[in-house]
């Protein structure tokens, strides 16, 4: 049957099943357009209707399988979570609030007002104050008077000008400062002293006194001593004298700090002018000493006896003529136990022949300087480099001072301040100083500075002065005692002086020697008055200013008095503060040094504010 002779009208109605075509007989182009209604399709579950804001879920065969309507989107707000963002419309009170975790944090009212928490917009004036990373912020008012608090770094007063330190605390301003000064002559002893035996001068830290030793032409040349105190205003007092022992000529004492002992070395004219040493023990408060036996360390005439003591071996070392060997320069360590000092042997330092020299210690480098002039190469100056080991002492090679010129009169001291030794000695020039720096065995010297064009007669012992950095040059001229402050600068020679060298007026015989008191922070000088034969000391002030205030670390002033530790309130730029007295109106006050308050700057230079009441100080 050809594929045309049956129509679809020649088929009668359900006479075909699905049963009877095979599966793919029928293809689409076999189904007429449309001819397929709906009727004819399975249900698919979804309700029919119309759907808004709809979720369609589409079949493989592009059927619709599932739809549902949406929720309507609240136009008025935005939500995360518990965060959300609300526009309010109330008609008088329109706002936006902010919340998050379920809470009000911020509004915007209708004004433009901003509230925190709700509704709280705060009042006229008032400012955001932050609560930290873990609070909300608060509305606050601005103080007319603006403080700053913090923990006070020991007691400060009512009125303190006060600082910030680096560790976020706060301190009263303090400090202290003097200016370079001589005081009057003070007499030691009016009997005859010996001036060119000398005499020796050390300091005693644990009892703060100082120590005078003595040869005394009056009284048979017996060896004394008397102890001084030192007081404010450049005064000493002296104690009564008394003996060491009957002996002594050119004494020189030393403080052994590791025994605490007073340490005195001399030429025993009773003992065929043996060089021998007393240990001292001084009774507490230091009114008195009590001297132990006599020790020979050289047995042979000994002059020019130095000492120093080496506090990285706790020994005492003395430096000396031998004039049982051609009067070369020799040394020796002394070690101290209980009332009593032993000695090695004794070592030559130079085998030239000498009749000035000198000794140090270097606590930097633990090492003993020893200077001397030399007599068989033209009176150069030559350098030593001592290292202590148990009881005996080495030295490393010669150094000149200054090859092929003439010195003298060598004398030194620690510069603390640069771990240097400055030396002082007369030249050709008039005097000079230098810095020398010890490494291992040798020295390097540095550059000369002349200090004074005068021809000395004698030079006197430097002294350095700790908290003014200074070291006090001196030296004999025309009779008198001339002095200079000598001080480190960055360049050149790397010594500077605050100002020309000084006639103190005070007459000379023979070396002057001295040494610096901590507690009063001034520089005691003894010394042989050309004049009157006298031995009489005076009170060196060096000018130095010891601060803890800054150009930079001024906050303000306090306004309470506050104990260590408490929380102190300061009263900072734009605050009166009223706890001042004897101001003048109008004036500018800068905060001085030691903390007071005047109408000059100090240094450095911080202001402090500007009175408006004799008890008021406007602080800027």
């Amino acid at each position: 049957m050809a594929l045309t002779q049956v129509s679809t009208s020649g088929i009668k109605d359900g006479s075909v099943s699905t049963a009877d075509l095979a599966d793919g007989s029928i293809s689409t182009v076999k189904v007429a357009d449309d001819a397929i209604t709906a009727d004819k399709l399975n249900n698919t579950g979804v309700t029919a209707g119309s759907y808004t804001l709809s979720s369609v879920t589409v079949d493989a065969q592009g059927r619709v399988t599932a739809a549902s309507s949406g929720t309507p989107v609240d136009a008025d707000k935005i939500i995360e979570g518990n965060t959300e963002v609300e526009a309010v419309d109330t008609g008088s009170d329109g706002h936006i609030k902010a919340t998050t975790e379920g809470s009000e944090r911020l509004r915007v009212g209708p004004a433009g007002q901003v509230g925190i928490a709700g509704a709280n917009y705060g009042t006229t004036g008032q400012v955001l104050m932050s609560g930290g990373a873990s609070a909300s912020p608060t509305w606050g008012d601005v103080s007319s008077s603006p403080t700053f608090e913090a923990t006070a770094s020991g007691a400060i007063a009512n009125g303190d000008a006060v600082i910030i330190q680096s560790n976020g605390q706060v301190a009263a301003v303090t400090g202290e400062s003097a200016t370079t000064s001589i005081g009057n002559s003070i007499v030691v002893e009016t009997d005859g002293i010996n001036a060119s035996n000398g005499h020796g001068v050390s300091y005693d830290p644990v009892n703060d006194k100082v120590v005078v030793a003595y040869t005394n032409t009056e009284n048979s040349d017996i060896l004394n001593y008397r102890i001084g105190t030192v007081g404010a205003n450049q005064t000493i007092t002296w104690t009564s004298q008394a003996n060491v022992g009957n002996d002594g000529w050119t004494p020189r004492l030393v403080y052994d700090t590791n025994s605490n002992k007073m340490v005195v070395g001399y030429r025993d004219n009773n003992n065929n002018q043996y060089g021998t040493a007393k240990v001292g023990t001084i009774a507490s408060g230091g009114g008195s000493i009590s001297w132990g036996s006599g020790t020979v360390f050289e047995s042979a005439y000994t002059n020019d006896i130095r000492a120093c003591f080496d506090s990285t071996n706790n020994k005492v070392v003395y430096a000396y003529r031998d004039g049982g060997n051609s009067n070369r320069v020799t040394a020796v360590v002394g070690t101290v136990s209980g009332t009593s000092i032993s000695f090695g042997t004794p070592v030559v330092v130079s085998n030239t022949t000498s009749d000035e020299l000198h000794i140090v210690f270097d606590p930097s480098t633990g090492k003993v300087v020893i200077c001397l002039k030399d007599n068989d190469d033209g009176n150069e100056i030559k350098l030593y480099v001592g290292t202590v080991s148990g009881t005996s002492i080495s030295f490393g090679s010669e150094v000149d001072l200054s090859t092929g010129a003439w010195g003298g009169d060598p004398r030194m001291v620690y510069f603390e301040d640069q771990q240097k030794i400055l030396i002082q000695y007369r030249s050709s020039n008039g005097v000079e100083v230098r810095f020398l720096t010890v490494s291992g065995t040798s020295v390097t010297v540095g550059t000369a500075e002349v200090v004074s064009n005068d021809n000395a007669q004698y030079i006197n012992i430097p002294i350095y002065h700790t908290i003014g950095k200074k070291v006090m040059v001196s030296y004999s001229y025309s009779g008198n005692v001339y002095y200079r402050m000598a001080y480190y600068k960055s360049t050149g020679s790397n010594i500077d002086f605050d100002a020309a060298a000084v006639n103190t007026g005070k007459g000379q015989s023979y070396h002057t020697f001295g040494t610096y008191d901590p507690d009063t922070k001034q520089i005691v000088t003894s010394y042989v008055d050309s004049d009157s034969g006298d031995l009489e000391s005076f009170m060196t002030s060096v000018q130095y200013s010891n601060t803890n205030l800054t150009a930079t670390n001024y906050i303000g002033i306090s306004d309470a008095a506050y104990s260590n530790g408490a929380t102190a309130t300061i009263q900072v730029v734009g605050s009166v503060d009223d706890a001042q007295s004897g101001l003048t109106p109008g004036i500018t006050y800068y905060v001085q040094s030691n903390g007071n308050l005047g109408s000059t700057a100090d240094t450095p230079s911080v202001e402090a504010g500007t009175a408006v009441a004799a008890t008021k100080l406007l602080i800027k």
